[in-house]
């Protein structure tokens, strides 16, 4: 999915009453050349802001997109770590600043351990299994981080 493709889908959400929502989303849009400036605003205007105004309740933690595996030397390519991840922690800190209720979640090569063998030679893109694990460990980690924190806000509210 791409960021206007989840966009579109929100209206079947419309009912749901989240405590939180997890967004790793974007992989399509840099496949498709969106550069980090514009992937940026892309989130936040057509994603993030709709969200907000659906669920103003919900915590959103946001995550970095995971590198993929390099489909000429089988190393991985770098692009989202090095290009995207500094923009979205950027973006996720500005927001935070500004009393938003939100949080980056690090899924670069350094926070989540992934290697090449973590992905798929079908398309060089989705996790094996061991990768999905890696992915998971991070999402866990970053909610528990902050579960008290959004139960003692929901509760005060």
């Amino acid at each position: 999915a791409t960021i206007f493709s989840l966009r579109d889908r929100l209206k079947e959400m419309k009912d749901a009453n989240p405590d939180i929502i997890l967004l790793m989303i974007g992989r399509n849009d840099i496949t498709q050349g969106t550069n980090p400036s514009n992937y940026i605003e892309f989130l936040d205007k057509y994603l993030i802001a709709d969200l907000n105004t659906m669920f103003p309740d919900a915590h959103i933690f946001v995550a970095s997109i995971p590198a993929v595996l390099d489909r000429d030397d089988n190393t991985l390519n770098m692009n989202a770590d090095d290009n995207y991840a500094p923009k979205i922690i950027e973006y996720v800190e500005q927001k935070k600043g500004a009393g938003a209720k939100i949080d980056f979640v690090d899924m670069r090569v350094s926070a989540t351990g992934l290697t090449a063998e973590d992905f798929t030679v079908e398309d060089f893109v989705h996790p094996q299994p061991a990768g999905y694990e890696k992915i998971a460990k991070q999402w866990y980690a970053s909610i528990t981080d902050k579960i008290e924190e959004i139960a003692e806000a929901k509760s005060a509210a």
